[in-house]
């Protein structure tokens, strides 16, 4: 077939009839279709020079794919550009590639690594969600944000590295990160949104940076390992369910600048015994656990 080449192993180039004819020039996003059946047993893509994109589900759910070359002058990998490739262990993205879009690599089980280049800006939604194989990843300075369950699922990720360049962290971004043990919060970072760091079992420290003046709901939720947790005085409210569950929390300290605490916001936290909160800050429903000694000042 015209605009590729293949060999016997179903090692694929692809050339100019799956490029799109006016600039930017971006693989499209129906070249699966010209595959029919042979797209399952594909192992190797090569994408050609003078190709500027990867189109939208370009290549999504190519199980067999184990390889990708992706060239230099690359600036966009759109979204779920390799969703659901179980086969891909690893890749490296250009330097050039300026934004990742939403779910680029969704579902890519077999994805152990990946290299960002400083060049990426912008991380989409859902852009690794369920790479269960991902244990490690440095997110390059100048990237400012990182969107809604990004790395979500990510069960396997031991350790991740947040840029200060970062402001904003999109709602359940690292949930269900249950083997990450810490993790960096940015000082530019103002709100840490719901469910952003929900159902990570093996963090066991927590510093949340001055200047952040909300605490999503269930932010925190189901950080069995956390110990203790300072919340800064630049904290006004902390949402519900903020730290549930939190089994193994036996010390949190709340400044004068919290009005709010949200309903059951630190419930179910077994260890804590006794808490000092401010003066006039609003508790609603079983913020704290019912066994809990809470004393003003």
């Amino acid at each position: 077939m015209d605009g590729y080449t293949a060999d016997e192993t179903l090692a694929i180039e692809i050339g100019s009839e799956f490029v799109t004819k006016d600039a930017p020039y971006m693989v499209k996003s129906d070249f699966m279709k010209s595959l029919g059946p042979k797209k399952d047993v594909v192992r190797k893509i090569v994408i050609g020079e003078g190709i500027e994109g990867i189109g939208r589900s370009a290549f999504r759910d190519f199980k067999a794919l184990a390889d990708i070359v992706i060239p230099k002058g690359v600036t966009n990998i759109g979204e779920s550009a390799f969703m659901g490739c179980k086969g891909l262990t690893g890749i490296t993205i250009p330097e050039g590639v300026t934004n990742i879009g939403e779910s680029a690599f969704e579902g890519c089980l077999g994805l152990t690594s990946v290299i960002i280049p400083t060049s990426v800006v912008e991380i989409g939604d859902s852009a690794f969600d369920d790479c269960i194989g991902l244990t490690s990843v440095v997110i390059p300075d100048g990237v400012t944000a990182i969107g809604s369950m990004t790395f979500n699922d990510c069960s396997g990720l031991t350790s991740v590295v947040i840029p200060e360049s970062v402001m904003e962290i999109g709602t359940y971004a690292f949930a269900g990160c249950a083997s990450l043990t810490s993790v960096n919060i940015p000082a530019n970072v103002k709100e840490i949104k719901e469910g952003t760091f929900e159902g990570c079992l093996c963090l066991s420290s927590i510093v949340i940076p001055k200047g952040v003046d909300k605490i999503g709901q269930c932010a925190f939720k189901d950080c069995k390992g956390v110990t203790s947790i300072v919340i800064p005085d630049s904290v006004t409210e902390i949402y519900g369910g903020a730290f549930l569950a939190c089994t193994g929390l036996a010390s949190v300290t709340i400044p004068p600048s919290v009005k709010i605490i949200g309903h059951w916001a630190f419930h179910d936290c077994a260890a804590l015994t006794s808490v000092r909160i401010p003066m006039g800050v609003l508790l609603e429903a079983e913020a704290f656990p019912f066994e809990c000694d809470l004393t003003s000042y």
